[in-house]
């Protein structure tokens, strides 16, 4: 259905911006 891609979508934005965000503090954090 349109509706699971829809959240599938949302949660993978969700998890690879957190993941982002982690990285820039570890490694772009001086």
């Amino acid at each position: 259905m349109l509706m699971d891609d829809i959240v599938a979508i949302i949660v993978c934005y969700f998890v690879f911006g957190a993941l982002g965000n982690v990285l820039r503090a570890l490694f772009g954090g001086e």
